[in-house]
């Protein structure tokens, strides 16, 4: 299939543009279906709004990006701050999985720093062998197969550092990305106060991984799939990505 099926499991409303905001660019650009898929309605997000009228607002901000960048988008509105990996939430996940059917998975790592960001990550791993046993939550039809599932970027190293095996150009891409986080309004005070943080977020990024590019993503494979399905990941990455 060349036309590839994206989908982002995102504990927040400004995850997916501040881990991959470049990546959903250039796969949009190349005719990938992409959605995003975010976890909490983001009430807790803004200290000088209460969390009904901080809920309101990100929701159309999220929207406002969706239709930027073009990628659909769905919130399964957990509370901000109370995603846990429990037999609820996985089976929204795996209902979420079976009905896109995607080809690849991105989300967070789960030894990351927030809470809702490792709860969604074991959520998603969780869900990786069950998406294809009918028998287990039967409302949507099981996957054949398994989706390649990609963690973003993170700067902690305890159990074990990220691994950047999958290291994306994304400069022609960056002023769109800052252009996707500046309509989280109720998040950044302007476009500079974005660009100065993707910067910051890009440039600790290259400390740590050798790129002659000037804007990057990175991308640790997560081992979650059948033997001969990571292999043929591998083998056809240069293709998806190029």
């Amino acid at each position: 299939m060349n036309k590839k099926r994206i989908l982002l499991f995102c504990a927040h409303p400004d995850d997916a543009e501040l881990c991959a905001g470049g990546t959903i660019k250039k796969f949009v650009s190349k005719g990938y279906k992409v959605k995003v898929v975010i976890m909490t309605n983001g009430g807790v997000g803004n200290n000088d709004m209460n969390v009904s009228k901080t809920v309101d607002i990100r929701n159309i901000e999220m929207q406002d990006v969706a239709s930027f960048l073009n990628y659909e988008v769905k919130n399964l509105n957990i509370n901000d701050g109370e995603v846990l990996p429990t037999l609820e939430y996985r089976k929204l996940v795996i209902d979420e999985i079976r009905k896109f059917k995607p080809d690849i998975i991105m989300t967070h790592r789960s030894n990351d720093y927030h809470p809702d960001h490792r709860y969604t990550s074991i959520l998603v791993q969780d869900s990786l062998v069950l998406i294809c046993t009918g028998n287990y939550c039967p409302t949507y039809s099981p996957l054949n197969y398994t989706p390649i599932t990609l963690f973003f970027w993170d700067r902690f190293t305890k159990p074990n550092s990220f691994n950047a095996d999958i290291v994306y150009d994304i400069t022609n891409e960056f002023e769109d990305k800052v252009e996707a986080l500046s309509k989280h309004k109720s998040q950044y005070k302007s476009i500079e106060e974005c660009r100065n943080v993707l910067i910051d977020i890009n440039n600790e990024l290259k400390q740590n991984i050798e790129s002659s590019y000037k804007y990057i993503e990175a991308f640790e494979i997560c081992e979650y799939a059948k033997k001969d399905e990571l292999i043929a990941f591998l083998k056809s990455k240069s293709k998806i990505f190029g």
